[in-house]
């Protein structure tokens, strides 16, 4: 019996030395699976800020957005707001948008010398006609003005690769260039009458002035026309053909249904 327990010791104590020649241990060891999750939780890194552009390379072209100020003035999305008088009967600058090989490009971050700059772009002439803000404010007209313009270059302007004032400017050079009232006018749409946008806007215009028509509702529920967008060559301020797929935005029946043009 004493044999057989010397016997069974003598395996244990051998087994003991087996695996501690393998390196196997009951001592639990340090493991290294802390480094491997710092390793992963720091391979995923938060997005680099978007660049500011430096120079038009950026801006495929521009998207200038004209607004029909009666229908701003009466649509129910803006029935909270009360406009100046008298309102304007001339399409109005709502934004000049630089768009790039993705979409807009937004909310750059302008350089020093490219801040926004009040009194500088005050003196564009007539920046204030053509672009004005339409809705009364706590500040004079003025005033309002200048928090659009601001407004309008933060989220836009900073991405033309333009410091502020040529940016404006350019805005101004292509409203006067377009003359949207009176092309349409030439065109047989006026104030004061319903139009289809497909067939009897954009169908009618040149080819190389066809707009995107986005239409609004008025605070009696009617559908009418409210901004008309033009594609815009980057290289130079002439308008080019709409590219986008979409020409008519909310607008019923795919612009195809006529819509108030009011005066």
């Amino acid at each position: 019996m004493a044999s057989l327990r010397c016997i069974l010791l003598l395996s244990v104590i051998s087994i003991f030395f087996l695996l501690s020649a393998d390196g196997i241990s009951t001592v639990p060891q340090h493991s290294n699976d802390s480094k491997v999750t710092m390793m992963f939780s720091n391979s995923s890194q938060p997005n680099a800020p978007a660049k500011t552009p430096s120079s038009n390379n950026d801006v495929t072209h521009y998207l200038l957005v004209l607004q029909w100020p009666p229908s701003v003035c009466n649509s129910v999305k803006y029935s909270d707001k009360i406009c100046n008088t008298p309102i304007p009967q001339d399409f109005k600058l709502h934004g000049l948008w630089p768009q790039g090989k993705a979409g807009s490009l937004l909310g750059c971050v302008p350089s020093a010398a490219n801040k926004f700059n009040t009194i500088e772009v005050f003196k564009v002439t007539k920046l204030a006609t053509v672009w004005p803000q339409l809705f009364k404010g706590e500040n004079k007209p003025n005033v309002e003005n200048v928090n659009f313009w601001r407004h309008e270059w933060d989220k836009h302007g900073a991405c033309s690769g333009l410091n502020p004032v040529d940016y404006f400017k350019k805005a101004v050079n292509l409203h006067g260039t377009l003359k949207l009232k009176l092309l349409l006018e030439n065109n047989d749409v006026e104030p004061g009458n319903m139009y289809a946008p497909q067939p009897d806007i954009i169908d009618v215009l040149p080819r190389i002035k066809k707009p995107k028509v986005t239409c609004g509702v008025n605070t009696k529920g009617q559908f009418q026309i409210q901004e008309l967008s033009f594609n815009v060559t980057a290289a130079a301020d002439n308008t080019q053909p709409i590219t986008l797929a979409i020409k008519v935005s909310d607008c019923p029946n795919r612009g195809y249904n006529p819509v108030g043009f009011p005066n």
